[in-house]
């Protein structure tokens, strides 16, 4: 859990940064100890749904960040 949770912290490193982490692994769901793994995780946004609707969030996730780049 340590490791997983350090890998967040490469990810952001400042209050501007945002970053995008999909995880497709059962066993965070399923397992006992997969709780600790997403209670570990910097920001509270999980998104359990199909894989369409995934793809459609990662779509506005993007187009946000293209837009404030055109700022």
């Amino acid at each position: 859990v340590l490791r997983f949770k350090q890998g967040f912290g490469r990810l952001i490193r400042s209050k501007s940064d945002r970053g995008l982490v999909i995880l497709c692994d059962g066993r965070v769901i399923h397992k006992r100890y997969g709780r600790y793994f997403l209670s570990s995780l910097p920001v509270r946004t999980h998104i359990r749904t199909s894989r369409s609707q995934i793809l459609d969030k990662i779509d506005v996730w993007f187009d946000e960040e293209y837009q404030k780049e055109l700022l």
